[in-house]
This record gives C-alpha cells, structure tokens and sequence, in this order.
C-alpha cells in the first residue's frame, strides 16, 4: 500500500510536468535566445519542458501555472504529514517521558532533537529548492541563472539524516569517535564525488574521444573552462586513491591497530595530500598531453557536427587522438602520436596504484583472517566468512563502476574501430558505488534469507529483454521487408500495448515458477551467486520455462536478423561500386551483420554456460563466473541497440516509438 502511495504521487509530479510545460510556440521564442546565448544549443536538437507565468500581455498562462499548483499540492502535503507526525511524536513523548529514569529522559530528549533538525533538514535540502524554483517565475523578474545549482542540495540530504543521528545522539556519538578517521576519509571521498556533478560529454569516434562541456558558468573563457574540465577529472582519480586509502585504514584496523594513530592529527593531511597529489597528477596529464592541435580539430570536426552541433572552436574540450594518417602517393601511414599515448600511460599508471593497493590490502585481509578464524566457534567462523565475502564484493564493485568504464573508454581507441558512442554514459556507474557499496555489506550479513526474491525480479528482468530482443528484431525485419507498411504496423498504440503484454507475462511468468511452486531463484552462499533449488520437479520447471523457450527466441533472433541484413544487401546491390554512400552503406551492412550474430549468440551463450556448463564444476571462483554470464551477456547486449540503429539505418533521433522499444531493451541493466 505505500509503494503505491509513493507511485501515485510520483507520477502524478512526473505527468503535472509533462502534460502542463509542453513546449508551444509562445514558449519556445520566449526561451530560445536565452538557450542560444548561454547554453548554444537550438530547441530542434533537444528534449524540453518549459514554463512560462505570464503572457505578452501580462496575463496568467493558466495551463503552465497548473503545473506549479500540483507540485505545490503534493509538497503540501508530504510536509503536512512530516510536521503532524512530528508535533504527536512530541506531544506523546512528553507524557512518555515523565515514568522514565533520568538516563532514559536525557536520551528522549536527544531523540527530539534529532526530530527537530530532521524536520529542518528536508525543509532545507528537498522543499525549499524546489519552492524558490517553481515560485521564481511568478515574480517576473529580470533573471538570467541556472538555478539547476540549487537542487545539488537533493544531495546532502541523505548524509546530513544520518549525520544528524550520529552527533546528537551521545551514544553514537561515541562511537563515531572510534572510527573519527574512517569517517573523515569517507566523507572527503563522498565530497570529491559531488563535486564532479556537471553537465560534461565525452563521446569516442574511431581512434579517439573528445570530452568537452556545453556549459559555460559566468560566460568564461574557453582556456579557463578547460582547465576546470582537467580539474573535474583530476577527482576522478583523487576518489579512486581515497578509496585505496581506505582499504589501508580497514586492514589497520583489524590487524594493526597501534598504525591507527597514522590516521589522526595531522596524519590526516598526508593522505589528503596523497589523493590530491594523484587527482593532480591525472589532471596535468589531461591538460597538457591531450591539448587539442590542427589535426586532432579536424579529426573530430564532422563528428562533433553531425551529432552534437557544434564546431570545436567554440566548446572547451580536450582531444585524444592515437593514430595519425600519413597520406603518401599510393598508400596512407599511421603514425603514433606519443603525445597522446602518454596520457594513456599516465592514467594507467595510477589506476594499478590503488588498484594494486586494494588487491593486496584485500588479499593480506583474508591470508590473516584464516589464521585468525581457525580457533573460533563455527557462528564466529561463519560471520568471518560472510564478512570476507563482503570484502570480495566491495573490490570487485570499484572493479567494475569505477576502473572498468574509465580503462574501456582509454583504451578503445588503440583498436581504431568505426564507432561513433557517447562513451559518458558508461561513466554513469561512478554514481552507483555509494549506494552499492553499502548494499553489499547489508545483503551479505542480512538479507540472504529473503534473496529469492530478488530473485524474482532479476529473472523477470531477464524473461522480458528476451522477449524485447525478439520484439526488437521482428521490428527491424518489418522495416526492412516491408516498408511501405510499417509505420502502419508499429504505430506508438501497438507498441505501447506489446510492451505491456511483455512485462505481464514475464511478471506472471517468473512469480509463478520462481515463487509460487516454490522453485526459488536465490542466492548460495557455497558459490557467491544467485541459483535455482536443485531437485528433478525444479530442473523441469527451468528447463521448460527458461531454457528452451529463451534458446528458442535466441535462435529465432539470429534467424531474423540475418534476413534483414541480407535483404538490405540484396536491394543496395544495384548502388554504383565507386559511390562513396554505397561503400559506407556497405560497411553498415557489414556492421549490422556482426552485431546481430552477438545478439543471438549473446542469448544462448548465457543460457548454455548456466544450464550446461555450471553444473561441471564445483570451484567457487568458476562457478561464480559461469554462474552469472547470462546476466553480463544481457547487459553488454543492451549497449548494441544504438549503434546498430546509427549504422545500419542511418538515424539517432529516437520517435516515441523508440523509446518504448528502447526502454524495454535497457531494463536488462537493473539486473547488474
């Protein structure tokens, strides 16, 4: 009942926006040399919600000023519900407190402190932001600023709550100044990654990648604004040798705790001093090894215009180029550009210094460990081990949402492949570690009981990308053998609808085979991984619901897709051999083709390796890896959809049916 609560008013807030701001032409000429100005984009290029008070002649725009009246209602009466439960927890506490023992008292009383200031704490960060932003326009003054700034404080507010309780309650109080250092350490870390929230896009093309901000604060100059994109990036590696350091600290204090004291005092600064010196170290390198020169300018000029809009000259950007072609008379020379391959280097090198930190400080964590654990009683052993997992866990995260994306991004230019991505989107997972650090030690000490169902939700996840993948490649075959008839066929109605029906069956499907027969998809503590119980009644429902069908779909994928390609050569074949589109087209074809074959394979390499393969072995570190294949294949297949849309039929602009095409096939990624 109060999820749907919480969903009720969340799309309420979400369809107040939509329906009540949509853009009109009074808006968009009111908006549009303002965007130009300072933002330098035009509204074709982008999505908008806008909203606009008044008329030409002063009138109230009653259809954007419903909007505000909504968002208005709901903060109402959230805030109702917060100040009410708080002055009855007060009222009834004084009447409470009045039989209690004076220890018993003083701590109420510090409880009620803590109400108080986490009464204040969301007036400050959530409601009040929100209320100068909704309520600015209705004044109709002569502003000009990005007021996004001021929502950064949704941010804080999930530290200052447990701060709050931290330092007003004695008890904890105390506690906290045991782990004083711990804490400082942490929240240095957690402030370097605020401070990397802006509006920054790196975007890789071929043999390089250009990252560059469309944001330009107080009109500043191109020079400084690159320099601050060297500084941004310079917390990139501070956070990541922070983290090292923290590794340090835990190892200290289970096996060394007398080094503690190289925590306190002025110690303190030293490690500060080491995270600074690295974020320093990679932002110089940026700055000066990947300086933009003519031939970096030229090599991304048409990229950067055919997708974003804009001429280089007139964004900040760094630009990393490896290869340079030499064009001699009858063959063309790639030289290395050194320059840039330093950065490479740079950047690597302080990746395996805190990586290699944190591998030695984990694996000399669990060589002593053993030792220790050897002569305690089997509940002490068990929590050890649970806690070791922990451990694992807590370096394989950082392994694969901090270092995997940054290495990704760094390195595939050396294979000088004809991509064209916005590779910023994989540094999205930077955002994931606070909150998935914490999720791990929780799942790992206390909710392994109530794993299936988690379970449940990572094989609904799972049941409906293959069904979105399927629907993905009928929607292809349709436009590519039938044209005249697919905007009849795959109208937004009709692909609304088959999403729906899609979700349905996998919810239906997947609580009914992994929850109501009792055949439980849940985590094993033996193999660090999410299975299926074993029996024979199990093995059938898994063989019959999941194996054969999905491995249906797989093949039926890779069967269709090919169709496709081949009927798109087929038609192209008439093109003239020296036309420059043809052999671009033809390129496409060939990309098309690669890509589809990892769809299908992706499909039923996952099910092949859970199914067949995992059952052979009975290593821990193996079965973890075969275990959970299907789960990254699916993810790593979501990333494809893209870019085989760009190459293969020429477009990147997304109608709403895309979106809901798009929007099934991505979901995969709630699984990882």
């Amino acid at each position: 009942m109060w999820f749907y609560y919480v969903l009720i008013y969340g799309i309420m807030w979400a369809m107040a926006n939509y329906h009540f701001t949509k853009v009109d032409d009074y808006a968009e000429s009111y908006m549009k040399q303002v965007m130009m100005e300072r933002y330098g984009v035009e509204f074709s290029q982008n999505a908008w919600i806008i909203c606009v008070a008044y008329n030409p002649d002063g009138s109230p725009r009653w259809w954007n000023l419903f909007c505000t009246i909504t968002m208005t209602f709901i903060m109402v009466v959230q805030y109702t519900v917060i100040i009410y439960c708080s002055i009855r927890m007060y009222i009834d506490m004084e009447a409470k407190i009045q039989i209690l023992s004076p220890s018993l008292r003083a701590l109420h009383k510090q409880f009620f402190k803590t109400l108080i200031l986490q009464v204040v704490t969301p007036t400050i960060t959530l409601f009040s932001p929100v209320i100068f932003i909704i309520y600015l326009p209705l004044f109709d003054t002569d502003w000009d600023i990005p007021t996004g700034i001021f929502l950064c404080a949704f941010t804080l507010y999930p530290a200052m709550d447990a701060l709050i309780v931290l330092y007003v309650v004695q008890d904890y109080r105390k506690a906290a100044k045991c782990m004083s250092a711990y804490q400082r350490l942490f929240v240095e870390m957690f402030s370097f990654r605020l401070a990397q929230k802006d509006d920054h896009v790196l975007h890789s093309h071929n043999a390089g990648y250009i990252f560059f901000t469309t944001n330009r604060p107080l009109k500043a100059s191109n020079e400084l604004l690159v320099v601050l994109l060297a500084v941004y990036t310079g917390l990139y590696s501070t956070t990541i040798s922070l983290l090292a350091v923290q590794y340090i600290y835990r190892y200290f204090a289970v096996f060394d705790q007398p080094r503690l004291k190289y925590f306190n005092g002025w110690y303190f600064i030293l490690w500060l001093l080491y995270g600074t010196w690295f974020g320093f170290e990679w932002g110089v390198g940026l700055y000066k090894f990947n300086e933009v020169d003519d031939y970096s300018r030229e090599y991304m000029r048409q990229e950067m215009r055919d997708v974003y809009g804009h001429d280089i000259p007139d964004v900040p950007c760094v630009i990393h180029v490896v290869y340079e072609n030499i064009s001699n008379s009858s063959t063309i020379d790639y030289l290395i550009r050194w320059r840039c391959v330093m950065c490479t280097f740079n950047m690597t090198f302080i990746m395996m210094v805190q990586y290699g930190i944190m591998i030695y400080c984990g694996y000399r964590l669990y060589n002593d460990m053993e030792e220790k654990i050897s002569m305690l009683s089997a509940t002490m052993k068990k929590f050890h081990r649970q806690i070791f997992k922990t451990l694992v866990l807590q370096i394989t995260t950082p392994t694969i949402v901090l270092f995997s994306p940054i290495v990704f991004v760094i390195t595939v230019p050396y294979l000088d492949l004809e991509i064209s991505v916005p590779t910023g989107v994989f540094l999205s997972g930077f955002t994931l570690y606070p909150a998935l650090d914490a999720f791990i030690l929780i799942l790992a000490t206390s909710f392994i009981a109530y794993s299936h169902y988690v379970g449940i939700v990572a094989t609904t996840m799972y049941h409906s990308s293959i069904m979105f993948h399927f629907f993905l490649a009928f929607n292809r075959w349709c436009a590519v053998f039938f044209p005249l008839y697919y905007k009849r066929i795959f109208t937004n109605f009709f692909t609304l609808n088959v999403t729906i029906i899609i979700w349905i069956i996998a919810v239906i499907k997947c609580t009914v085979s992994y929850g109501v027969v009792g055949c439980y998809f849940q985590y094993y503590e033996s193999f660090w991984t999410f299975s299926s119980l074993s029996s024979e009644f199990c093995d059938s429902v898994n063989w019959y619901t999941d194996f054969i069908p999905n491995n249906s779909f797989g093949i039926l994928i890779v069967t269709i897709n090919l169709m496709s390609a081949y009927r798109v050569g087929r038609n192209r074949k008439s093109l003239n051999e020296g036309d420059q589109m043809a052999k671009q087209q033809r390129q496409r074809e060939i990309y098309f083709i690669k890509q589809t074959f990892f769809q299908g394979t992706s499909v039923f390499a996952g099910l092949v390796t859970y199914y067949l393969l995992a059952p052979l072995f009975v290593n821990e570190v193996i079965l973890f890896v075969l275990s959970n294949v299907w789960a990254f294949m699916q993810a790593a297949e979501g990333y494809h959809y893209d870019p085989v849309r760009r190459e293969t039929f020429g477009y990147c602009s997304p109608t709403t049916l895309d979106w809901h095409l798009i929007f099934g096939s991505y979901m995969v990624f709630l699984r990882c």
